[in-house]
């Protein structure tokens, strides 16, 4: 692959002097962790779904039962298609719901600029903050072997028109006569990465993949509906059904937070036992970085 042809959007940071991007985590998941402790050790990332977000605006389309009928006719209206009706459209926005996607930050965890991260996203220091050079997935990138996946810097406003983009995608999708993989991403991109401006500070770039999707745009959905996730959970098919588990890069270190529990989740034990028999993870216990009395990260030599 010709490095001048990648679309490689972390080129940003690295010429900024940002040599890292963050993942804040915890181990309390349905499996207390177990799938993302074994994706670390595994060199994988682990890939959530937008449904699950904490933000309700969040790559999705949440609309009033009249006001999804109401956008959906307008669409049938347009296409004029006949594999095109209400379950086809219900399906798509079920299916959007459920593409994969991993959060990371440029903010520096061991900077007091990333506190709030630390609060929301690592549950008040008991958590963890995985740092991965952006050198390192920038050579993975260029390698060519992977699974079709972007990450981009999310775009922070408050005027995102999530239903047009929702028409422009099925428009593009049903409307080409070739299968426009290039056109349908750049709308679900768009879908993606867009957030209100009140979620700024993260500073947040996304892993996002449309391999889930993808998947379903050329079959017929008219007829039968997509197992909504909270059903699929409920008869026991999560998480097999959907890929959420991707080849990626070695992490190149491990932060614990300042209120990590090793004795309530066995599975952050886990990880420092393994961080400790690999010498090229690097793990950093936060606790020793803080400067308690000048309310500072990181400015305070870590006691030995």
């Amino acid at each position: 692959m010709n490095k001048s042809s990648i679309d490689f959007e972390l080129q940003i940071l690295l010429d900024e002097g940002i040599n890292y991007i963050n993942q804040f985590m915890t181990f309390e998941d349905f499996d207390s962790g177990n799938s993302k402790l074994e994706t670390i050790k595994d060199n994988k990332l682990y890939a959530g779904f937008s449904w699950g977000f904490n933000d309700i605006f969040d790559s999705q389309l949440r609309l009033s039962f009249l006001d999804r009928i109401e956008l959906f006719q307008k669409i049938i209206n347009h296409l004029s298609l006949e594999d095109i009706n209400i379950t086809y459209l219900d399906n798509i926005r079920t299916m959007l719901h459920l593409m994969s996607i991993s959060c990371f930050t440029e903010l520096d965890p061991l900077n007091l600029k990333s506190d709030h991260m630390w609060g929301l996203y690592a549950k008040s220091g008991t958590g963890i903050c995985i740092q991965y050079k952006i050198e390192d997935i920038k050579n993975f990138v260029i390698s060519g072997t992977r699974e079709p996946w972007t990450i981009k810097k999310v775009q922070y406003n408050d005027f995102i028109d999530k239903p047009k983009i929702f028409e422009d995608l099925i428009t593009v999708a049903k409307s080409s006569k070739v299968n426009n993989h290039k056109e349908v991403n750049k709308y679900l991109q768009l879908f993606n990465l867009s957030k209100l401006m009140t979620w700024c500070a993260e500073k947040e770039w996304r892993f996002i993949s449309p391999i889930n999707i993808q998947n379903y745009f050329n079959k017929d959905l008219s007829k039968c509906s997509v197992y909504p996730p909270y059903e699929a959970i409920r008869d026991g098919f999560y998480p097999q059904v959907w890929f959420n588990k991707f080849n990626f890069v070695k992490p190149a270190r491990i932060i614990f937070g300042w209120n990590c529990d090793f004795e309530k989740n066995n599975n952050y034990k886990l990880l420092m036992e393994y961080c400790k028999k690999d010498n090229n993870l690097e793990y950093i216990m936060l606790d020793k970085y803080i400067d308690y009395s000048n309310n500072l990260y990181a400015l305070k030599k870590p006691d030995k």
